[in-house]
């Protein structure tokens, strides 16, 4: 079982490909956006942008996992992949540009498009100011420009793709519902087996706990170890139940102590000795 598994991961880290997209996606619209340019080379059956992965968060940063070799090998060849979105439509609209001297590949057509209903295409314009800002996301790549068209609002989007190194494996491990293989003969899972459509959808943990974001584990840790009153009093309480020889016992409450100055640590008197005469 363990040799199949790492045959499958293997096989799948082959067919992972790390993007990097400039600049980055601002909202979920324009990251289905990425994942509709990645379609258009073939079945994509793993898509996660890694901002808000943990422990170590990657901005503009896609890790995609293609059914097949080949859609991989079609992308490769097609990049840089250039595309416009428009920020300021509730859905994006995706246009083309032109570039010179890229093949059909990393070219998008207005019928890859068809199901957006806001969807034309364009080219650059030469009339519009220099790019601004430089960036270079890859080595050996040459520097993009971050351009936003002065009027219509489109944002002018530039990724590159190379092979993943993700261990797929040792990702899937580190996952909240990841656990392993249970025993199928408990009365749980038997009963299960009646009703799901699958057996192996009966093969469920109720031991395994969510695990949380770090940040929600930091949190939780600070306000669970804050002290309030009612800790204080029961802190309290619990102090005066095992030392109860703390209070003298007198009518009138507690008597307070004090040490003289010259004495030792361990010895003490009242505060009201010594004042009579």
């Amino acid at each position: 079982m363990s040799a199949a598994i790492r045959e499958i991961a293997a096989s799948a880290s082959r067919k992972a490909v790390r993007l990097k997209i400039l600049p980055r996606p601002w909202n979920i619209s324009e990251s289905r956006a990425v994942l509709k340019v990645l379609q258009r080379y073939g079945d994509v059956v793993f898509f996660r942008h890694l901002q808000h992965e943990t422990p170590k968060p990657a901005h503009n940063t896609v890790v995609a996992i293609f059914r097949d070799y080949a859609s991989v090998d079609r992308l490769m060849q097609a990049q840089p992949i250039r595309y416009s979105l428009d920020p300021t439509l509730p859905h994006s609209r995706t246009k083309q540009i032109s570039i010179p001297g890229m093949d059909h590949e990393g070219e998008f057509k207005l019928e890859d498009f068809a199901d957006d209903e806001s969807a034309s295409s364009t080219t650059e314009d030469p009339k519009l100011p220099p790019e601004a800002e430089q960036e270079t996301p890859f080595p050996h790549q040459p520097p993009i420009h971050k351009v936003i068209h002065p009027g219509t609002g489109l944002r002018d989007f530039v990724m590159w793709a190379e092979p993943s190194t993700i261990n797929t494996q040792d990702w899937a491990e580190r996952q909240p519902y990841w656990n392993s293989y249970d025993s199928t003969e408990d009365y749980a899972q038997q009963d299960l087996k009646k009703s799901v459509p699958l057996k192996g959808m009966a093969d469920l943990s109720f031991k395994h706990t969510k695990l949380l974001d770090y940040r929600i584990r930091e949190t939780n840790f600070i306000r669970d170890s804050r002290l309030t009153l009612r800790r204080l009093w029961e802190g309290e309480k619990v102090h005066k139940e095992n030392h109860p020889t703390a209070n003298h016992g007198a009518k009138n409450g507690p008597r307070l102590s004090r040490k003289p100055r010259g004495l030792p640590d361990h010895v003490s008197r009242p505060l009201d000795e010594g004042r009579s005469g």
